[in-house]
């Protein structure tokens, strides 16, 4: 059945299983990349650390800014992807070209 409904026509119960569909895989998107940005960021500034490089200077901060900004990137592309192939509440993400 490909049939397209309007989010405000849903009934409250489902706009809310929904609503919670989109919240909690963006909570474990966001726990993900804190994670990995973490140890990103350890693994690049030890290395910046050990080629002497001091945590004020421009190139330390473009570095871990860079690797931080990447990992952020690539962990909205994994939400975007995650949703449009997920059940969320019966229903499935489509895009429907105007």
């Amino acid at each position: 059945m490909n049939e397209t409904q309007e989010f405000r026509a849903f009934a409250f119960r489902t706009r809310l299983a929904v609503w919670w569909g989109f919240v909690w895989r963006a909570f474990v998107i966001t726990i993900g990349s804190t994670l990995a940005g973490a140890v990103a960021g350890g693994i690049v500034g030890f290395l910046a650390g050990m080629a002497g490089l001091a945590p004020g200077t421009k190139l330390f901060l473009v570095l871990t800014g860079g690797a931080g900004g990447l990992i952020g990137l690539y962990f909205v592309w994994l939400y975007v992807h995650w949703l449009f192939r997920a059940n969320i509440a019966g229903f499935r993400l489509r895009l429907v070209k105007e």
